[in-house]
Formats: structure tokens, C-alpha cells, sequence
């Protein structure tokens, strides 16, 4: 019985040897188990800030190429503005070119009139003074008159009149003025000084 007791003793412990869990081999598989996946996620996290900081910077590339592209199409379209700038402004020139041809013939045209008025008027000055010449009965300072003024323009008096009388009767404005003829009276006064 002896035997038995220690046999007891030896296979209950036997038994509580295979039963019970070995702590020293369990604990480093656990450990080694658990420092695998701190580093797998180490490297997760690794792998995610490497890949955020990747896709930031091609953000970035793209960002400036936008931007670049913007740039290159506002000067595109500030050299279509210009353009168009350019194309008024040259239109505004010739315009303003016609404009100043015009003004420069009209103003050429209105000198012209006003020498033509001028020797009218000088035409008809000479016209009166030999009218009162002749009929003061001075016929010869009248015909040195008329002979100064024929050698001293390029048309004559009579040719002048001539002009005249006929402007005077194609000008509606003249009104009451239309009746007198210069060419009449010239005609009058120089068949007197023949």
C-alpha cells in the first residue's frame, strides 16, 4: 500500500504534468505572436504616411500644373484682349485718319471759297467804284481802274462777273438780291467807257 500511495502520488501528478499548461513556452509564442503584429502595423502605418506624403506631393505637381496652365491660358487670353485692342484701336486710326483727310479737304475747299469770296467782293468793290467813276463822269480814272485790276488777277473783271451773276442767280438764298446782275451793270458801265 505503500507503493500505491507514492504510485498515486506520482501519477496524479503525472496527470496534473500533462494537464497543466506550460507557462514558459505559451508566453514567448504569445510575446512573439503579439511583437508580429505590432510590426505588421508598424509597417501598415509606415506604409500609410509614405503613401500620404506621396499623394501629397503629386497633389502638389498637379496644383502647379494647374496653375501653370491657368497662368499660360489668362496670358492667352489677355494676348486675344490685347489683340483685340490693337485691331480697335487701328480701326479707330483709320477712321480718325478718314476723318482728318475730310476735315483737311473741306478746310482746303473753305479757303478756296473764301479766296473766291474775297476776289467776288473785290470784284464788286471794283464794280462800284468805277459805277460812281462814271458817274461822276471821270472815264479816265475809270479805265486805269479797270485796266489795273484786269493786269493784276488772273481773271478779269468781266470774266469774274460773269462768275458771279451766275452764282447769284443759282443760290435761292439771295432772295431780293437775285434782281440785280453785276454782269448787267458791268456791261453798262463799260459800254459808257468805250
Amino acid at each position: 500500500m505503500n507503493e500505491e500511495p507514492g504510485k498515486q502520488d506520482e501519477s496524479s501528478l503525472q496527470h496534473q504534468a500533462e494537464h497543466e499548461k506550460p507557462r514558459g513556452h505559451r508566453m514567448p509564442v504569445t510575446g512573439y505572436l503579439t511583437l508580429l503584429f505590432a510590426a505588421a502595423f508598424l509597417l501598415l502605418l509606415l506604409s500609410y504616411f509614405m503613401q500620404l506624403r506621396a499623394n501629397q506631393e503629386t497633389i502638389n505637381g498637379l496644383k502647379n500644373s494647374v496653375t501653370a496652365m491657368q497662368s499660360a491660358q489668362s496670358w492667352q487670353d489677355d494676348k486675344k484682349d490685347l489683340e483685340q485692342k490693337v485691331a480697335d484701336l487701328e480701326a479707330q486710326n483709320d477712321t480718325l485718319n478718314q476723318q482728318l483727310t475730310e476735315a483737311q479737304t473741306q478746310a482746303q475747299q473753305a479757303q478756296a471759297s473764301s479766296a473766291l469770296g474775297q476776289q467776288q467782293r473785290d470784284s464788286l468793290l471794283v464794280l462800284n467804284e468805277l459805277e460812281t467813276l462814271v458817274k461822276n463822269k471821270h472815264y479816265s480814272d475809270a479805265r486805269s481802274l479797270l485796266e489795273i485790276y484786269n493786269s493784276s488777277h488772273d481773271q478779269t473783271l468781266e470774266s469774274m462777273l460773269t462768275a458771279l451773276d451766275a452764282v447769284m442767280k443759282a443760290d435761292p438764298n439771295l432772295g431780293g438780291l437775285t434782281s440785280y446782275s453785276p454782269l448787267s451793270a458791268y456791261q453798262s458801265v463799260s459800254n459808257k467807257l468805250s
